[in-house]
């Protein structure tokens, strides 16, 4: 944790100081959706899995600069509550910072593009015993082939952190609900 926040301490630095030619730009998104989960506990049986729908609703603000001719770097911050219709146990607020650079390797519509991210999620919910932090890191090459068509390959590293480091059980023993979910 320590590590991160110095490697977001540098990185912001870098925003401010990086270039006195760099370009930047501000930018803020509000979206929603509805989402249809058919396995909301993640249960490896299908006789325990647990569907509901849910709806998001989520607003990202941000600063976009290029302090490089091939170079973009982008600091957003993301705010996000979802609210589940049966399972009100798993509604949440969602608090998010990113840092994100992407290197394009040349001119034209079809080079490659590099990307690195970083960014924090503070997860509240109802129920203490879920909330968390995670941290991800994420490294990807895309390409344009189309119009239409991206190619796209990546990795992700993500840490979660949850508040209380109580003992869970990896195997639920059979009729076991281990962390039952409320209903509403």
């Amino acid at each position: 944790m320590e590590g991160l926040l110095r490697l977001y301490s540098i990185t912001l630095l870098l925003f401010i100081f990086g270039s006195s030619t760099a370009i930047g730009q501000g930018f803020v998104d509000v979206s929603s959706e509805a989402l249809h989960t058919d396995n909301l506990s993640r249960s490896q049986h299908a006789d325990q899995a647990r569907e509901d729908t849910s709806i998001n609703l989520s607003a990202v603000a941000g600063y976009h600069f290029q302090p490089a001719i091939y170079t973009g770097a982008t600091l957003s911050g993301t705010l996000t509550r979802t609210l589940y219709t049966n399972y009100s146990g798993m509604n949440n607020y969602a608090a998010a910072f990113g840092v994100g650079i992407n290197h394009k390797f040349g001119l034209g519509a079809q080079v490659p593009v590099l990307a690195l991210s970083l960014s924090s999620t503070r997860n509240e919910f109802n129920t203490d015993i879920r909330d968390a932090w995670i941290h991800a890191i994420d490294l990807s090459l895309s390409r344009r082939m189309h119009d239409s068509f991206n190619l796209r390959g990546a990795l992700r590293y993500e840490k979660h952190d949850g508040d209380h480091n109580t003992p869970k059980i990896s195997t639920p023993l059979p009729g076991v609900r281990v962390f039952p979910i409320p209903v509403q």
